[in-house]
């Protein structure tokens, strides 16, 4: 979104980083990808849609990345029962009432990102319930 596109500029260019990450504002389910980058970010939109979507952005993902790019997701984790923290739980129910998502788990999402062709997946508690999960294209 073109708004939010104008927030994350300014953040990059408090931090000097303006060479280093380009934001670009696309449909990210029907525009086309910029490619050349060796990194995609997705924060907190895996748990708002369902697995076809979320195939979807993970294909395109491993498309546009070159051999070593790397894909971030930053995402709230639920514990492997799925009933656990029981924010979190709750907070998934809701998703599915009011969008088409739920949270996932890190298995889960192990189990996606290796079906998409992404290797060396590994998951770092960032803050609060959030977690980064990254792959690396082969």
């Amino acid at each position: 979104m073109p708004a939010i596109c104008e927030i994350a500029k300014e953040c990059i260019a408090e931090y000097n980083l303006e060479e280093q990450i380009e934001v670009k504002a696309v449909d990210m389910f029907t525009d086309e990808w910029p490619s050349g980058h060796d990194a995609v970010f997705l924060s907190n939109i895996f748990h708002d849609w369902g697995k076809e979507r979320c195939t979807h952005l993970g294909q395109k993902s491993f498309e546009v990345l070159p051999s070593g790019g790397r894909i971030y997701l930053h995402e709230l984790l639920l514990e492997d029962t799925r009933v656990s923290p029981p924010t979190l739980a709750v907070y998934s129910l809701g998703l599915s009432f009011a969008t088409r998502g739920k949270l996932f788990t890190a298995g889960d999402l192990n189990e996606l990102l290796t079906g998409w062709g992404f290797e060396d997946i590994s998951i770092t508690h960032t803050y609060g319930y959030h977690s980064l999960i990254t792959g690396r294209k082969p």
